[in-house]
């Protein structure tokens, strides 16, 4: 089983009453619906921090050099 945890939160009271509707209508739970909103949030997250992991690896392996500036704004543009 899950290591679960219980949070306390307040929220104004017409939210929360609206908040109950949505889940009453969609067959949930408005604890079951922040707790997918927030596993989301981490999800999307953690998914962003393995991309800019994996770029920086692709980086640093390349083998890549930048070479320096030898070219000049005005001969870029010449015609």
């Amino acid at each position: 089983m899950c290591n679960m945890k219980n949070i306390t939160m307040r929220m104004e009271e017409g939210i929360l009453r609206e908040a109950r509707r949505i889940a009453l209508e969609r067959g949930t739970t408005v604890s079951a619906m922040i707790r997918d909103y927030l596993n989301g949030i981490v999800k999307e997250e953690n998914r962003q921090d393995k991309a800019r992991r994996e770029i920086l690896e692709m980086c640093q392996s390349s083998g890549a050099e930048m070479g320096g500036k030898d070219w000049r704004r005005e001969a870029l543009h010449e015609r």
